[in-house]
């Protein structure tokens, strides 16, 4: 076997502190990228700030820190609470990313590998993350529904088992008061499920009841309005400061000219990165709405395109996680309500005749179904697929039907007929 020494030469992309930052500027909500301009400007004696005139939301005296902490509201306040904790760098990261990605109602409405995927962690650090913020006040954020924080808040009752399987199982039956069923299917008296249901009903529904969330202000990150036939996207530079070189200090020579060049290269990076932010931004929500139309025609009720973040990207010829870097906690602003806009994707199922249609229309149509059943004799999975095949021409099979039914928290069949 013979040994040599060889030369290869490739292309490598280098991670540097100025590419992480860029990256990260996508990721920023308007107020962010004001407060992260504003510590550029104060580290840097090039970068010169001019602050635009205030804009009248509520109050003609509203600034800049006013608008944060209105949007801060409870979420802000579960932010200083981690930051006071004793956590890993990877920990802080993980729940701070949780936080900002709950509902209104504290619960969690993305999968650990799709949060894993979004801020670039293995599954188990967003395992370990969930168990901090769930210990965090109210106590239960980040359980993904209903179900899930009913369980977790009785974990450490004695009954904890059988308080299980009736949550897990038989809510249904318990909210018709069946008691008598229940006992049957669980071998245990109506006296003791008389008990549970007590129990149950003194849970508290979600984490984030009305009386313990603040007024919240959601930043629009974008406006759309219909200009002429078309929706027209813009962007929302609220607070957004202009930014100009300073060019008193550019003739300084020897060790303190070499501070001054870096401090230049810096500030030329800044303009460029926020001028570059804006672009990106705005040819992503464009291509996002012009695929979209349908459902802001019919005033947010209409039907979903199906659209995927790999759509945009081969569109606006941008990386996919680009894409999704610049629809992370973004918000746009349309004639019907302000939105999250990764609403607007959703994935697709094949038509018999060619095209498709989003899964959110077929959740809808599932949904639709087990509403207008017979509970004495409810539609399996395999009967509500032969429906969507024979009649809406939607090829599906029922195993899709099984995973959409359990994420729009509708039980099986058996589990939902009415007990004579």
């Amino acid at each position: 076997m013979k040994l040599e020494l060889t030369q290869n030469q490739s292309p490598r992309l280098k991670m540097t502190k100025e590419l992480r930052q860029a990256i990260s500027l996508l990721q920023y909500t308007q107020v962010e990228l004001v407060d992260f301009i504003k510590e550029q400007a104060m580290e840097n004696p090039l970068i010169e700030i001019e602050e635009p005139p205030p804009t009248n939301f509520s109050s003609p005296d509203l600034t800049v820190e006013d608008y944060a902490e209105k949007q801060g509201d409870w979420r802000q306040a579960l932010l200083e609470e981690q930051r006071l904790l004793t956590l890993s760098g990877m920990d802080k990261k993980v729940v701070s990313q949780l936080i900002l990605n709950l509902d209104d109602n504290g619960f969690l409405p993305y999968t650990q590998a799709e949060v894993a995927t979004e801020i670039g962690v293995e599954e188990k650090d967003v395992e370990s993350g969930l168990s901090i913020l769930k210990q965090l006040q109210p106590s239960g954020l980040g359980c993904y529904g209903f179900r899930e924080y009913l369980l977790f808040q009785v974990k450490d009752y004695a009954d904890f088992s059988l308080i299980r399987l009736v949550i897990k199982n038989h809510l249904p039956e318990l909210a018709d008061e069946n008691w008598a069923y229940i006992a049957e299917q669980l071998s245990i008296t109506r006296q003791k499920v008389m008990t549970i249901a007590n129990l149950i009903k003194s849970l508290s529904p979600r984490p984030m009841l009305p009386s313990t969330k603040q007024a919240e202000y959601i930043a629009p990150d974008f406006y759309v309005e219909k200009v002429g036939g078309r929706y027209e996207v813009s962007l929302n530079k609220y607070g957004e400061p202009r930014i100009y070189m300073n060019t008193h200090y550019k003739n300084i020579e020897g060790t303190a000219g070499e501070y001054v060049k870096t401090c230049y290269n810096k500030a030329s990076w800044l303009i460029r990165s926020i001028e570059k932010r804006h672009t990106t931004m705005l040819k992503v929500a464009q291509s996002i709405v012009d695929r979209q139309t349908d459902f802001l025609n019919d005033g947010g009720k209409g039907a979903f395109a199906p659209l995927q973040l790999k759509d945009i990207a081969e569109e606006i010829d941008r990386h996919e996680s680009t894409v999704s870097r610049t629809v992370a906690h973004k918000y746009i602003q349309t004639p019907f309500g302000t939105v999250p806009l990764r609403m607007f994707f959703t994935s697709k199922l094949q038509l018999h005749q060619g095209g498709s249609v989003s899964s959110k229309y077929v959740k809808d149509l599932i949904r639709e179904l087990v509403r207008n059943e017979s509970r004495q004799k409810p539609l399996s999975d395999q009967k509500i697929a032969d429906v969507l095949n024979r009649e809406h021409t939607i090829t599906i099979s029922r195993r899709t039907v099984t995973k959409y039914r359990e994420e729009l928290n509708i039980l099986s069949s058996s589990k939902r007929k009415a007990v004579q």
